[in-house]
């Protein structure tokens, strides 16, 4: 693993003593200044906050030599699929930038995807084993966990058989991010990479419906259950089944499997997760005018900060600190009645608790209402 080195130097003609530098040092290598200068080696903080740890050192250097190849293969091992998260990752390796102490982080995100995209460009190929190795492995799923177990297992050997409920694969890549975020072609090339390298697909294969788990688990020497968060959350409310309210999650899936459902003139979203902010922008490009109700704060939404502003100016009204506590029908569509709140004190997830404000309710009618409420595992095969 590669690290970072900070010296400390000191020039001790102008040094009075003072101690200003061990707090004002923004990589910490100062100690007194009457003791030795401190050499530490630590990871690169764009490395730390990585999901994937990639060599973000490592491969932008390689790239700023013009040694596009050796970046790719160097991003390769920890990140299968570089041209997807250089487009929907939301790049927390910027925000701890050492660059921007300077003046802006170094655009990391962009230099990913530029050089995932050289890779399937020039067609280069990763380094496969000489040999097969023995055992049948089975993977669940062909999200983004399915997809990179596959890829891992083909590069030391195996031929993983990967089962898929769709017909297609990817997951909450294909169906949970809209085309504007990641363009269907890019996914579907990394698919075919993976076809190449020796992964097998069996799409409309459903656990629980087309196979049990005790079957699968004979027929298999090895097992991986990547099956995602597929359930959507419910708020838990009068009418909430009403014909014209359905999970964000859902919609997003008619979306991107190219339908245009009908969402008539004016959208509500809840929530204040991706899933929403992905919802209210699919909506607002099928012609609604759209408004995003949220609970909490801007401060405390989980959705990224840069998808939030996108949504907003592209016209998303976002009306924060309230939520639905009722659904009824209306002349035209869904009455949406709704409390506004205030923060108290932080909750188990250590944001601060929307409480509601007593006699602040309020109606506003929709034509379709969409809930992005987060999402939860199905494990009922178990």
């Amino acid at each position: 693993m590669k690290k970072v080195t900070t010296k400390a130097v000191y020039d001790f003609t102008k040094c009075t003593g003072c101690h200003t530098c061990t707090y004002v040092c923004p990589y910490y290598a100062v100690t007194n200044p009457t003791e030795r200068p401190l050499e530490k080696e630590q990871t690169p903080p764009c490395r730390n906050e990585c999901l994937s740890f990639n060599d973000v050192e490592g491969f932008i250097a390689l790239a700023g030599q013009g040694k596009f190849y050796e970046a790719w293969k160097l991003i390769k091992q920890n990140n299968p699929f570089p041209s997807i998260t250089g487009r929907v990752c939301y790049a927390h390796c910027e925000k701890s930038c050492n660059r921007s102490k300077f003046d802006e982080p170094v655009a990391i995100n962009a230099l990913e995807r530029f050089v995932g995209d050289l890779g399937h460009e020039k067609k280069w190929q990763v380094e496969m084993p000489g040999a097969r190795r023995k055992g049948a492995i089975a993977v669940i799923g062909s999200g983004p966990a399915g997809l990179s177990c596959a890829y891992y297992l083909a590069l030391q050997g195996y031929q993983p058989v990967i089962y898929e409920e769709k017909n297609a694969a990817g997951g909450m890549l294909r169906v949970g991010i809209p085309d504007y975020r990641l363009p269907k072609p890019v996914l579907d090339r990394e698919i075919e990479e993976l076809k190449k390298i020796g992964v097998e697909f069996k799409f409309g294969q459903k656990m629980g419906r087309d196979f049990s788990f005790p079957e699968i688990q004979k027929k298999y020497d090895a097992l991986f259950v990547a099956t995602g968060s597929p359930k959507s959350r419910s708020l838990n409310v009068p009418g909430e089944n009403l014909p014209q309210i359905g999970p964000g999650l859902a919609f997003l899936q008619e979306v991107n499997f190219g339908k245009r459902p009908a969402v008539g003139q004016r959208v509500a979203v809840i929530g204040g997760g991706n899933t929403a902010i992905d919802a209210a922008r699919a909506a607002l490009r099928l012609g609604a005018a759209v408004t995003l109700s949220y609970r909490r704060s801007r401060e405390e939404m989980p959705a990224s900060p840069e998808e939030v502003e996108a949504a907003e100016k592209e016209g998303v009204e976002i009306q924060f600190l309230q939520t639905p506590v009722s659904f009824s029908p209306g002349e035209k569509g869904v009455l949406m009645k709704t409390v506004r709140m205030r923060l108290g004190e932080p909750d188990e997830t250590g944001r601060k608790k929307p409480l509601p404000i007593a006699g602040s309710e309020f109606e506003t009618e929709f034509d379709r209402i969409f809930l992005g409420l987060g999402e939860t595992p199905d494990i009922s095969f178990l």
